[in-house]
Parts: structure tokens; sequence; C-alpha cells
């Protein structure tokens, strides 16, 4: 029997596929095989071998564009571990673009030449050798500078940061396995002797809602160090942790803190500000203080402390706002913080009779001011806790009743409706009963005579020292008075400018309707239009003068006409060359209008950007110079000036801003009222329901949260006016929305520093930053500071008599 050619072709090719595939799958068992073998061996033979581990984690790091980074990994392990670095999940090779590798001393150093936009991201140093595997990670933030920016000048980068950053690291943690269920930091074993590019993960990125991240930062670092936290941004940490290290370092300066409060300061403040992360959610959920833990110290042991945070405007930045907080028995506060780092109850053991404690052995009255830890009732049963209702159900709730709060179960009277103090039983019996502690007025065994014998032994001598005591505080005085009313007699100090005055003003001289032109329509303001124009009658030998007219809408209410009037008659009282003068008023309309005196070249804002060394052909001779250092100084100066004279009137502006300054010839700059809230500076305000218009990129935390205006946040609002200066008319937080705004004034985001700004200017704004009001400076303060740095720089000087005059001779 013969078979064609082609079936021979056709069973020796299958042939040659099965040997093939056979030879190749023993090749492929052999290798295993030795591999296996030789690991075995190595295990055997080497003692002291273990797998990579790091020295230090990695940091994140925020830079700006054009900088050089150095990142270091500090990898150790036997055998000497391969180290690979990533970015973004992919690896990176030596030498390739801007990256550079350099093993150094037992460190691994990525090291990045010219920083760009679009480098910033996750980095991670991955480190194996034939025992196991070990990665830490960083993330990297770049920030972009104007790039005219010269250097002549000296500026913050010059200049140490006193901020330290919040360290961020992912290595060996428990929450980045349950994020990444491929991702192990250390594989032990022999199973994954090495690895490729593709088991290095990207690290996660935040999600919308938040995620959890592991802390590492300093100033909570008894508390959350290495547990999970719920954060929202990653850039946001680092003014989290500088906002709160700054108020604790304070707070714990600060004397009026009773000790009983004081153990529960830094809990309160890192679990509000970093809440831990709910381990029983299957999403990032944030695990909040307890409503009931927070009224408890709300009420009871930090109560006095509450209060004064209210003041400061500090409760809801730093410290809770127990209202918004969940409840135990609801359902978001089923894992809520119901104990904080401290002893709230101070003492846990029921006390009855006469182990009484020395805070309270016996009750007044009906008791109703009783607040020792007894927990025991004249029958010897427990007392229920207040928050409980099983097994007696009660309506007392701790809102009504602070003494009850923090469900504790010891001895109350609430309302003073008992004869004594009571407590629901735990016996299902008995559903109250009186608790064993005497009264105070029965207390007493030692005859009265001998009471009366003993008191007067004390008060007493405490009356004479008192007596004497304030005869010699008196005499001090007057003789500190008289020798103050002789040094006022011999020189009397200049004030910081002159001020026509105070006890008698003119009244606002009245103009008639048709005397007066508008030439100009200059912008509009909540009450109406602000107009250019003039005045046809002749005034101190000129038969027109100039004016700027703010006029009343002709369908105001009448509450709106009354403040219109009432702020004219205001204003009218100040007389400064630094504050914007009314000249007169038109009452006999239609419509009302306030006259202010022209002010030549227009708004600050404007005057600044067309001054801007950006601004303009740089080859133009007509073109003016652009603004420099001294005239800066000089502009801001003048505006302290103003300002601290109108503060010294109890007069509280609550607008200042670079476009509510005008500027006139000799670059004379003027304080004014005008609010031009529409136009053309509409979009400087954030218009919220039920209030008016709200300028919040100048507006302090207490004005934007509580809407609460003082002197110190007109000082914030100045800071912001010399950020203006300094970086020619830019506008605060440029590209971000009203909601993102009042984010970073809610947490702190300051404001960066412009270019080419002087370190100490940019330090004086941070001091009007401070988010304790009464952390920030005088206008005085402010105007002799400015007046010194003016007097360090290269400009014209004034003479040194007439320097320390104005700068230290302040009106305050």
């Amino acid at each position: 029997m013969r078979f064609p050619a082609s079936k021979y072709l056709f069973w020796g090719f299958c042939l040659w596929i099965l040997s093939g595939n056979f030879l190749s799958g023993f090749q492929h068992k052999r290798s295993l095989d030795s591999s296996s073998s030789h690991l075995s061996n190595d295990t055997r033979l080497c003692s002291d071998c273990k797998a990579p581990e790091f020295d230090k984690p990695l940091q994140n790091r925020t830079v700006v564009k054009g900088k050089k980074v150095l990142l270091k990994c500090y990898a150790s392990g036997n055998p000497k571990p391969e180290v690979t670095w990533y970015r973004n999940g992919k690896a990176i090779r030596n030498k390739s673009g801007p990256f550079s590798i350099i093993e150094r001393n037992g460190s691994f150093r990525l090291k990045i030449r010219m920083v760009e936009l679009s480098d910033a991201g996750w980095y991670i140093c991955v480190a194996n050798n034939s025992f196991g595997r070990a990665q830490t990670q960083a993330y990297l933030t770049v920030n972009s500078v104007n790039p005219k920016s010269t250097p002549h000048k000296p500026t913050l980068e010059n200049t140490p940061s006193s901020s330290a950053p919040l360290a961020s690291n992912t290595q060996a943690t428990e929450l980045s396995q349950q994020a990444n269920p491929g991702y192990s930091t250390r594989d032990e074993g022999q199973d994954k002797p090495t690895f490729g590019d593709e088991d290095i993960p990207t690290p996660p990125s935040l999600s919308e809602n938040g995620s959890c991240v592991i802390y590492n930062g300093t100033i909570c670092e008894k508390l959350l160090k290495g547990q999970p936290i719920f954060v929202r941004s990653y850039e946001k940490l680092e003014n989290i942790e500088k906002k709160i290290s700054i108020a604790y370092s304070r707070i714990q300066d600060y004397k009026k803190i009773s000790k009983q409060c004081r153990p529960f300061v830094q809990p309160l403040l890192c679990h509000f500000n970093f809440p831990s992360c709910d381990k029983t959610s299957s999403v990032p959920t944030p695990r909040h203080i307890c409503y009931e833990k927070c009224e408890f110290l709300r009420t009871d042991i930090c109560k006095n402390e509450y209060l004064e945070a209210r003041k400061a405007s500090l409760q809801g930045v730093l410290l809770p706002e127990c209202s918004t907080l969940p409840r135990k028995d609801s359902k978001q506060g089923k894992n809520c913080i119901s104990k904080l780092k401290g002893n709230t109850q101070r003492n846990t053991k029921p006390v009855v009779g006469k182990n009484a404690t020395p805070m309270n052995a016996c009750y007044k009255d009906r008791g109703e001011d009783f607040r020792a830890n007894v927990s025991v009732t004249e029958k010897g049963l427990k007392c229920q806790h207040w928050n409980a209702t099983k097994p007696h159900h009660h309506i007392l709730s701790p809102t009504e009743y602070p003494e009850l709060a923090g469900g504790h179960n010891f001895c109350r009277n609430p309302g003073g409706k008992k004869e004594k103090p009571w407590c629901f039983t735990t016996d299902v019996d008995f559903k109250f009963d009186y608790c064993d502690i005497p009264s105070c007025d029965k207390t007493s065994t030692t005859p009265p005579s001998i009471q009366i014998v003993s008191i007067l032994y004390t008060v007493i001598p405490c009356l004479l020292f008192a007596i004497i005591f304030s005869l010699v505080v008196i005499f001090i005085c007057w003789r500190y008075h008289k020798q103050i009313i002789y040094q006022a007699a011999q020189t009397a100090a200049t004030p910081l400018v002159p001020v026509v005055g105070k006890s008698s003003y003119p009244k606002i001289k009245e103009m008639r309707r048709e005397t007066v032109r508008f030439i100009k329509d200059v912008g509009e303001g909540e009450f109406g239009k602000l107009y250019k124009g003039e005045v046809l009658e002749k005034v101190e030998g000129i038969q027109t003068r100039a004016i700027l007219a703010k006029v009343l809408r002709n369908s105001s209410s009448a509450r709106n006409r009354e403040t219109f009037l009432r702020q004219a008659e205001t204003w009218s009282k100040f007389s400064h060359p630094n504050v914007i003068s009314i000249v007169g008023m038109c009452y006999n309309g239609p419509p009302t209008c306030i006259l202010y005196e022209c002010v030549e070249y227009g708004t600050l804002h404007d005057y600044l950007v067309e001054n801007s060394p950006l601004e303009g052909a740089v080859d133009d001779d007509e073109d003016p110079e652009p603004l420099n250092y001294y005239d800066q100084l000089q502009i801001a100066i003048q505006i302290a000036a103003g300002m601290n004279y109108v503060s010294q009137h109890n007069y509280i502006h609550g607008d200042l801003a670079a476009r509510n300054c005008m500027v006139g010839p000799r670059m004379t700059v003027k304080i004014t009222d005008m609010a031009l809230s529409r136009n053309p500076f509409s979009d400087d305000y954030c218009r919220v329901p039920n209030r008016p218009p709200m300028p919040i990129r100048w507006m302090a935390p207490e004005g934007v949260l509580n809407y609460r205006f003082t002197v110190e946040t007109d000082i914030w609002s100045f800071g912001v006016v010399l950020w203006e200066i300094f970086s020619f008319g830019s506008r605060p937080h440029e590209g971000c929305s009203d909601e993102e705004v009042m984010d970073h004034i809610r947490e702190h985001v300051l404001l960066p520093c412009p270019a080419d700004c002087p370190a100490r200017i940019f330090f004086l704004m941070k001091e009007c930053w401070d988010i304790l009001p009464p952390s920030r400076p005088r206008f005085s303060t402010i105007y002799t500071q400015l007046c010194a740095l003016r007097w360090d720089t290269n400009g014209p000087r004034e003479p040194l008599e007439k320097f320390e005059r104005e700068c230290f001779h302040v009106d305050v």
C-alpha cells in the first residue's frame, strides 16, 4: 500500500510540533527546579539573609517648576537588593530624559534636573532580592511661577520655611493592600524571587468623595500615627497640619485653659480635623466624634473654653460644632468616636456616703448643682445611665439639662424638680430612687460660736491686707498720672497724621440739584450708580469743581435710604489726607446723591494694572515707568495711615480692597466707601440669599463663616490689599470659584507669595492673615513696620527727625 507524498509531509509536521513542545516544557521545568533548588540552598547556607526593607520612608515633596529634585530611597537587605524607580506605575531608566539614578552610601537617589509641571505624580522606590521585596512611595507636587520674575530683589524662596510638610508614606500598610488586591509591600517565601514592571501598581488617586491614607504627621503622632485617616485632598494635608500645629502651640501657652479640659484639647483637634477611617465600611468613610461626647465636653469639662472659642470665631474652624455631629443611636453614628484620650468621668468608681468626692461631698438646697460621682441609691441600687432608656424609659435630654451630657450614671437633680439628687435605677421594680448623699446644711457639727471666731480670724487680716494694698496702688497711680500730665505739658507727642477737631464736625453742605451735572458713568453699587461730574458754582475762586457723585436709586426702599444717609453722615466726620472727603449732598432730589472730591487717576486697582511691568510696550519712551519697590511701600503706608485713622474713630470698613482706594496727583492714595459691587467689579462679590454681596476673597474667616466684622477683619483685608499691590492688581484666588475660595478660607489656605515680593513684606501679609484675630498686628504697628522698610530702601529718604516723629509717635 502506498501513501501519497502529501500525507508523509503532514505526519512529519505534526511530529515536529509535538517534539518541540515536549522539549520546551522539559527545559522550563528544569529551569524552575534549578531555581527552586538554588533558592533553597541559599536559604539553608545564608543564616543572616533577609528580605529588603527601608530605613526611611519617602516623603511627599512640593517644588517650583524649573528647580531640581532629589528623592532618596534608603534600602537594606542581604543579599544587597536591586532598586528600581517607577513614576506613575512605569519604570524609570537611568539617564532617560531629565531623570538620573545614583547609588551612594546605601541610598538609591532619583535626581530630576529641571522639574516640569508634567513631572508631578507618584514616585515609587521598589527594592527586591531573592528573599522578597518592599516598596515605598511619595507624591511630587509641582507649582508654576511667573516666568518674567527678576532675581535682583529678595524673595521668599531665599528664606527658610517655618512649616514642615506632612509626610505621607504607604510602606507595608494594610490599607494599601486593601486598596490594591494584587499589591504587597513585601513578598516572603520563594514563589516570587523576581518580578517585572507589571507587578508595580499605580497609586490610586483620591476619589471625589475622599479616600483613606496613612497618617504620618507630627502634631497628632501620639494619637494617629500609622492609622488610616480620611482626606479629600493630598495637597490640603500640609495646610491642616500647619493650622493645628499653630493653634495647639498657642493653646498650650494659654493660661485660661482649665486642668480638667487641657488633656482633651489635642484629641479634639486631631479627631475633628483628621477623622479616622471607618474600617467597617466598604467605601472610604470618616469616623466623626459622637454628638454626646462633644456635648459633654462643651457643657461640662470645657464649658468656658468653648465660650472663648466662640468669641474668637474658632468653633467650626478648629473645634467641632456639636450640632453637626452624629448621635450614637443614629445610623450615621453607629461607629462614631465616643472615647477621647483622657478621663472624662474623672472617677469611674461609684462613690457613696462618706466616700463622696471632695469636688462636692454634699448637696445644697435641692441639689440642682450637685456634681459628685455618686452612682448608688439609698437602697443600694445601681443607677441607670442617663442616655439609656432601658429598663426605664424617660425623655430627659442633655440639650435641656446639660448636667446629663456624656451618658454617665451619676446622681443628679435635673431642673431641681425633686427634693434631692436622684437617678433611675437598673432594677425593673424600682423606677427611681434618691441617692445616699448628705445635705450640706446638716453636715456641720461645729458650734456656731467657734465657726464665727474662726471666720473672723481669717476675714479680718484679709480685709486689712486688701485695704493697705489698695491704698498703695492708688498712691502709685496718682504719682504716675501726675508725671504724665507734667510730661505732656512739656512736649506733646505728634500724632500719626493731622486730625481735625474730633469734638465738633461740620454738617454736610447741601447742594442744589440743578448745580450738579453728571458727565460719565463710572460704576454701580448696591445703592445706585457712581458718576463723574462737576458742581456749577463758585467754590474758592473756581467756577466749577470736579466731583464724584454716588446716586441713590429712585426705587430704593425707606430702609436703604436711611442706611445711605447714615453712611454719608458717618463718613462726613472724617478729615484725613488718605481718606476721601465729602464736599456736599443733594437732599432735594430726585435723585438723592452724595458728592465726593474727585481723584484724578481713578481706582488703585486700575492704577496698579496700568503701571505694571507687564503692561504696555517696552520700547515706548512715553509710557510711564512701572512702579518700583519704593512706590509700592509708599502706597501701602498711605492706606495703613488712613485705616489707622478710621479705626481710631471706631469705624469698621468691611470692604477694604484696591478697587475701593483712589489715586490722585503725586501718587496720593485715598480710601473710599464706594463699594462698586455691581459694575465693573461684580465678579469680586459673592451673592448669598438674605445677605448683602460679600467680597469673600478679601474677607477674614470669621467674616465669611459667621458674618462678624471687627477691626481685625479689616486688618486681614489690608493683608490682601498688600498682596494686590505687590502682584500689580492681580485678583486673589484667580481661577477658583466662590465655593473653592470658601473652602480655602475654611482650611486656611493662604495666598501665595507674589513674584519678586520681598520676604519681609510676605511675612507681614501672613501676620495679617493669622487665624486667631487677636494675634493680628494693629494698623499702627503695620504703619511703623512699613515706614521702617521704606527707610531701608534706596529711594529718597526723609530727614531722620521727621521719620522718627511720623513712624514712632503713632496715635493709637
